[in-house]
């Protein structure tokens, strides 16, 4: 537990040395008596706020995942000593600012549920064992402060903008695809007609209408639903400036959003650990996606040659590849030429004001910000 005086504390601690001084001039018992009352204000504090931070119990929820620029919606568990009241209280993340709630008073023996305001504008993972309880009360001047040691944590995850999808290849015959198909498929959502019955046409297929006409049993076609591919990589280099990352992780999850909301099936390699490839099964919701983007962090030199062409190796052949960067570099520039000479579909996406001269020819470039991505040709 640590202890310091508040600014009000260094004024009021100031007060009684002054007056203590000019009790010793003046030679006034009155003085005295005063300075005996600061005294005994400054320790009644000083015990209350030690005793208030050791058994005020705070309970908080396990787990909850809120965007970037959101605040919590659950609320916390906060439990008064039995013979004391509390006041005061602030409960505050390690390295931040603003706490996440403040509590006036609670009476002794009271428990009560607060929702948190401070608002998260930073992804990431907020562990509640970097949490501090402290509490300057009942007077303001000392301000006693210990560490939590809960369970559970905030999950911070970027925030997704409207993004068009990026070119997709592979494309694949997929129940619920959402491109029409050459063929017909014996399930699916738009009707194409009819065909005679076949042995091992199931009995649902049938159309029955058509069927009582005396030409013999007629089954039910529709048209064929195709899902492409796209396979994402995701530069983890920090960039030139302290956002740039950020604006990374978030352009990329945006632009998987948009992909699987165009019913494509999505991969994704992270330049940290190139020889892994998360695939997302077509129509999910992303939520392993987002959750995997918060906790990532950048490092320095992962955008190597080397682990960009094994990021390439792991996807699919058939697989069209969205590469995007946090700078683009004239190692990128030869390993796209490469890919390129193997007729793999490329889409490149890198921060504002990045100059994309020596793409070969055939690379789909667009440029993103904190929000938005524009200028794609």
């Amino acid at each position: 537990m640590k202890t310091r005086l508040t600014k009000t504390g260094w004024l009021f601690l100031w007060g009684a040395v002054l007056l203590y001084l000019a009790s010793l001039t003046s030679q006034s018992s009155l003085l005295i008596l005063l300075v005996g009352i600061f005294a005994g204000c400054a320790a009644t504090n000083l015990v209350t706020a030690r005793r208030i931070g050791r058994e005020v119990r705070i309970g908080a929820p396990m787990s909850e995942c809120i965007p970037e620029g959101g605040r919590l919606l659950q609320s916390w568990r906060v439990t008064a000593p039995l013979k004391i009241a509390a006041g005061f209280l602030e409960v505050t993340q390690k390295d931040a600012v603003e706490p996440l709630f403040r509590i006036p008073q609670i009476p002794a023996g009271t428990v009560i549920n607060t929702v948190p305001t401070r608002f998260f504008k930073q992804r990431g993972a907020y562990p509640h064992d970097h949490l501090r309880l402290t509490s300057s009360f009942p007077f303001g001047l000392f301000c006693c402060s210990i560490p939590l040691s809960l369970p559970g944590e905030i999950l911070v995850v970027p925030a997704i903008y409207p993004a068009e999808c990026p070119p997709a290849s592979g494309f694949e015959p997929m129940l619920g695809g959402k491109f029409k198909g050459q063929r017909r498929s014996e399930s699916g959502a738009e009707f194409a007609g009819i065909r005679p019955f076949r042995p091992g046409d199931p009995v649902k297929q049938i159309h029955w209408k058509s069927s009582s006409k005396g030409t013999g049993l007629m089954v039910k076609t529709f048209d064929e639903e195709l899902s492409g591919r796209i396979g994402f990589i995701l530069d983890c280099d920090p960039g030139s400036h302290s956002s740039e990352f950020d604006n990374t992780v978030r352009a990329a999850g945006s632009l998987m959003f948009a992909a699987l909301d165009k019913g494509h099936h999505v991969e994704l390699v992270c330049m940290i650990d190139p020889e892994t490839v998360s695939i997302t099964p077509p129509f999910a919701d992303g939520e392993e996606i987002l959750r995997g983007l918060a906790r990532l962090q950048p490092k320095v030199g992962s955008m190597s040659k080397e682990h960009l062409e094994m990021a390439g190796s792991r996807l699919s052949n058939k697989t069209s590849i969205c590469l995007v960067l946090t700078r683009l570099t004239p190692e990128i520039i030869e390993v796209l030429g490469g890919w390129i000479g193997k007729r793999r579909r490329v889409s490149v996406y890198a921060p504002e004001n990045t100059h994309m001269e020596g793409l070969p020819r055939g690379v789909n470039v667009a440029w993103f910000g904190k929000d938005r991505i524009t200028d794609r040709t």
